[in-house]
């Protein structure tokens, strides 16, 4: 049972990571509705929030499509809002099949991936800082907080790790050509289970493949404790900003909140 617990910290983290994303998309659409007054000032206040996430979201983009030899339009970086849709900026890049497709539409979110797992582990050393809770529990999460706190320029990279887990999912139109693919991997698998195939990896592969599984799970879990944190004020803003205005945002579905950064 152990060995499933990396992937399974990974596989939940990045889940909650996805729901908090969401969360925070609508509550800085609704703090910028009640800065404006309007639905163009939701849409600028989550562009220009979450601006360097974006602008990573779509190099994305545009540089794997580029290094696999598709042809690729510079990225358009300004928000465009068509009723209830909302897109945050794009890349049009043309086809080369499903494949191609679903590694240019996954881009962001391995590249983001990449990103957070960068910050949280060269500038705010999260191995020490798991170490530390493992062995001393809550005292150790506090003096992890006041090392995270304590590195030069704390704000400009929390904000970096903010701006960029909430960019880094893939919108409707980046999953498209991942679909087919997906599917047809998941047939041909079910496929040769039913047939007897029982994959055995090697310890030493077991060993490695959670080793890199369990630094991706403690650097999401420390993306969404910032996600969290980041989240908070903006409510925190928003209550503020609701309370002397006298009005109040109401949110429809989640059906309604903002649709992300496509191609």
């Amino acid at each position: 049972m152990n060995d499933w617990i990396p992937l399974l910290w990974t596989i939940g983290s990045l889940a909650a990571l996805w729901i908090v994303a969401r969360w925070i998309s609508s509550h800085i659409q609704a703090l910028g509705w009640l800065i404006a007054g309007n639905a163009d000032g939701a849409v600028v206040a989550l562009w220009a929030i979450l601006f360097p996430g974006i602008l990573v979201h779509e190099l994305s983009h545009w540089l794997v499509a580029k290094l696999l030899g598709l042809k690729v339009k510079p990225p358009d970086l300004y928000p465009r809002r068509r009723g209830k849709h909302i897109r945050l900026g794009s890349v049009t890049v043309t086809s080369g099949g499903h494949l191609p497709d679903s590694v240019v539409g996954m881009a962001p979110f391995l590249l983001g991936s990449l990103g957070v797992l960068v910050l949280g582990t060269r500038v705010f050393d999260l191995t020490g800082m798991v170490q530390g809770i493992t062995q001393e529990g809550w005292s150790g999460a506090w003096q992890g907080l006041i090392a995270v706190l304590g590195v030069s320029d704390a704000w400009l990279w929390l904000y970096l790790t903010f701006a960029i887990s909430n960019a880094m999912f893939p919108s409707p139109s980046d999953t498209e050509p991942v679909r087919p693919v997906l599917m047809f991997g998941g047939l041909l698998i079910c496929l040769a289970l039913i047939a007897g195939w029982t994959p055995q990896l090697a310890p030493d592969w077991l060993a490695a493949i959670n080793a890199v599984l369990l630094v991706l799970a403690e650097a999401f879990t420390f993306t969404l404790v910032v996600d969290i944190g980041c989240g908070m004020l903006i409510i925190a803003l928003e209550f503020v900003l609701s309370t002397l205005r006298g009005q109040r945002v109401v949110f429809e579905s989640s059906r309604n909140s903002s649709r992300r950064r496509g191609r």
